[in-house]
């Protein structure tokens, strides 16, 4: 998890959940931020994007915010910002997707999922070369003692953080989709 996927992800989760809560948010007349869909996207951005990305900005801070900014000159108010902004996105895209359901335009969602998802692995591609490197701020812009990810306890954390999303937002989707249909029934 860095600051790319911490920003996306969350976007993506929300439009995913308003996919799954369709019938849901067809069938009730409340805003899409009382339904029980919301409910779900907020605990898994809670359990699953926050923690991740939290630990990894904690212990790689450097390499989180891409050697962007020197982790130690960030004050912590701004990080506070940055990671409840986590759940401003996810809501985000939790009424996009909302929005279109209600208006019955599954296609359009579908695209705009698509095109999330596409955007999501080409800003990932797009900062690969920052990402599987790992140091400090000051190693990264001197190119010295710089270690491969895959030589780090990074890279298997990595791929564990996004495995545990992957199944917990899939689990998340399946479970709101079936209560979506019990609930609307």
């Amino acid at each position: 998890m860095n600051l790319v996927l911490t920003a996306l992800l969350p976007l993506l989760a929300g439009l995913v959940l308003a996919f799954a809560a369709q019938k849901e948010l067809r069938a009730t007349p409340r805003a899409a931020l009382a339904t029980a869909g919301f409910r779900v996207l907020a605990l898994h951005v809670a359990c699953s994007i926050l923690p991740a990305s939290l630990a990894f900005y904690l212990l790689q801070g450097d390499w989180f915010l891409l050697y962007l900014v020197d982790v130690q000159r960030v004050p912590s108010a701004v990080s506070m910002l940055l990671f409840s902004g986590v759940f401003g996105v996810a809501a985000m895209g939790y009424l996009a997707g909302a929005s279109l359901v209600r208006a019955q335009r599954d296609t359009l969602l579908a695209v705009l999922l698509g095109v999330a998802a596409t955007l999501t692995v080409v800003c990932c591609v797009a900062v690969a070369s920052r990402v599987r490197t790992v140091g400090t701020y000051a190693q990264f812009h001197g190119s010295f003692g710089l270690k491969s990810w895959a030589q780090t306890a990074v890279m298997p954390g990595v791929v564990l953080a996004n495995v545990v999303h992957l199944a917990a937002l899939v689990h998340a989707g399946v479970r709101t989709r079936f209560a979506s249909t019990r609930r609307a029934s």
